[in-house]
């Protein structure tokens, strides 16, 4: 083997990391099509998170054959953890995350890794088809040329992407995760991603986007994040809504459209909550409490009254509550424009 070999399997310029836990349905079938891509100088690294079926077989069995693969054995501690432990572990310039359930095309890490070495980028996203199982849907976006993070107007066109908020159909830059110390919060059982995402786009330069389609999301999967209910779920939301006021504002963007996109963005996360909450059979009393504890997790309403443009938002929540014929809609009121009792 020559040395120029040696030193591309020791240091591949891509970094491929599958968090896995008890998926052997789907293993083969997405390790099988990561090994034949036509870009080959990559490193796969298989993260069991202590896995009871199958899947740990799978693995090794896998790395067997590949000189490519690494297999970690660790016990389990959850998606964060196992990413973490990929990131740890990765030797490549870039890395990209791939679910154990999902699949990718043939020319995935070719057209990701191409587009982000035309523009010298820290961040490339493409887009993802979804598998519903019955059918699929594909997720376009835009091809772009380099955003930078530097012009408000590049900044928001990106961070308003739909896909965003996924660590998948995406190409870090190692360095940027290394040099700030960003990895997976595991405390968080659900928004994880995106608040790793928001992280990293508050220390990275700028970013691109690609039109084409090569990462196979799946919807169906049995106990898949994406069919489990998260009582928790607004509190994440709004922690991940925070997070993105920091850094826009951080950023010293203050422009009307920024800011109407912060406005929107928070009201419509409290807004759907008081929906789900109302759309529920329980009763009024437990209906009003749901309410006031939601409202007490959220800091920000006097930001929302101060906002150009709330009293439409607020219409269109008088609109649904009378809708609904709700009773406790004055002291809804109270609480949004005259604060928490």
């Amino acid at each position: 083997m020559q040395i120029s070999d040696m030193l591309k399997m020791e240091y591949p310029l891509i970094s491929v990391i599958v968090p896995i836990y008890n998926v052997e349905m789907y293993l083969q079938a997405c390790i099988e099509r990561i090994i034949p891509q036509s870009f080959t100088d990559f490193e796969l690294l298989l993260i069991d998170d202590g896995s009871s079926d199958g899947s740990g077989a799978i693995c090794d069995a896998a790395a067997s054959k590949d000189r490519r693969i690494t297999v970690i054995h660790k016990r389990n501690e959850g998606v964060s953890v196992a990413r973490n432990a990929g990131i740890e572990r990765a030797h490549g310039k870039w890395i990209t995350f791939v679910d154990s359930d999902d699949t990718v095309e043939h020319d995935y890490l070719k057209r990701l890794i191409r587009k982000a070495e035309e523009f010298d980028a820290d961040l490339v996203t493409s887009g993802i088809r979804f598998d519903y199982g019955d059918g699929d849907e594909s997720f376009v976006l835009e091809e772009t040329g380099l955003k930078s993070f530097q012009n408000e107007s590049d900044f928001f066109d990106f961070v308003t992407q739909e896909l965003i908020t996924s660590p998948v159909a995406k190409l870090y830059k190692k360095a940027i995760i290394d040099e700030n110390g960003l990895r997976f919060n595991p405390s968080l059982s659900i928004g994880e991603d995106r608040d790793f995402n928001v992280r990293y786009l508050n220390v990275a330069r700028n970013a691109c986007s690609t039109s084409y389609v090569g990462y196979n999301y799946r919807k169906y999967t049995p106990g898949s994040l994406t069919k489990c209910e998260y009582p928790l779920k607004f509190r994440y939301d709004y922690q991940y809504w925070t997070l993105l006021r920091d850094f826009t504002h951080n950023k010293g963007f203050h422009s009307p459209t920024t800011e109407k996109m912060l406005v929107n963005r928070l009201f419509h996360l409290i807004n759907d909550k008081v929906m789900s909450i109302m759309e529920t059979s329980m009763p009024l009393r437990e209906k009003r409490s749901l309410l006031k504890d939601t409202f007490n997790e959220v800091d920000d309403f006097g930001y929302l009254a101060k906002q150009k443009g709330f009293i439409d938002y607020g219409n269109n929540v008088i609109k649904n509550l009378v809708l609904y014929r709700q009773s406790f809609l004055l002291s809804l009121l109270s609480v949004l424009f005259y604060g928490r009792r």
